[in-house]
């Protein structure tokens, strides 16, 4: 890969320092986990309660072998419950409603509400309504960041710049990185 323009650099606004000269931030979003509060008062408060508490609560994400979303899911409960035990991993699997093919059927499952919780980045539950509401947990949400290279061969070419730079630009970062 190459490097890319200051001007492309400078356009960018995150939260959080990026230092990689190869690969460009696009946007981002934590992963977390939503709930409506119409179906619920107070969700899980940890993600140990997610999956060793029994409650009412039901969770629905995608199929992790096919969805980026499911997939993060998982290896975010792996990685930050490295000492839970098989009767853990039950409560969980006691509240798993269903694990639909794709971001977008486990989302419209949620809305006709099939369940309580659902997996999300949050960059996409934005503006879903004032009764969708995102878990922060104690042991951390984690950051997935979109990001772009250039080919050594793209880098001779002026028209990856003029792409870059409209998706770098103030109007498209305003959509995709805050709506």
């Amino acid at each position: 890969g190459t490097s890319f323009p200051t001007e492309i650099r400078e356009n960018l606004y995150f939260p959080f320092q990026w230092k990689n000269e190869t690969f460009l931030p696009l946007y981002y979003g934590y992963l977390a986990v939503f709930y409506n509060t119409q179906k619920i008062s107070i969700p899980s408060q940890s993600l140990w309660e997610l999956v060793s508490v029994k409650t009412d609560e039901t969770l629905i994400f995608p199929d992790p072998r096919v969805s980026n979303i499911g997939f993060c899911f998982v290896e975010w409960l792996m990685g930050s419950l490295p000492h839970a035990k098989q009767e853990n991993w039950a409560v969980l699997k006691s509240k798993i409603k269903n694990i639909p093919s794709s971001w977008e059927a486990a989302y419209n499952l949620f809305l006709k509400g099939e369940a309580s919780l659902i997996a999300a980045y949050t960059t996409v539950m934005v503006g879903k309504g004032p009764h969708i509401k995102a878990i922060f947990y104690p042991e951390g949400n984690p950051i997935h960041i979109f990001v772009a290279f250039k080919t050594l061969k793209a880098a001779q070419d002026s028209d990856s710049d003029k792409i870059l730079k409209l998706f770098t630009s103030e109007n498209i970062q305003k959509v995709i990185a805050h709506e």
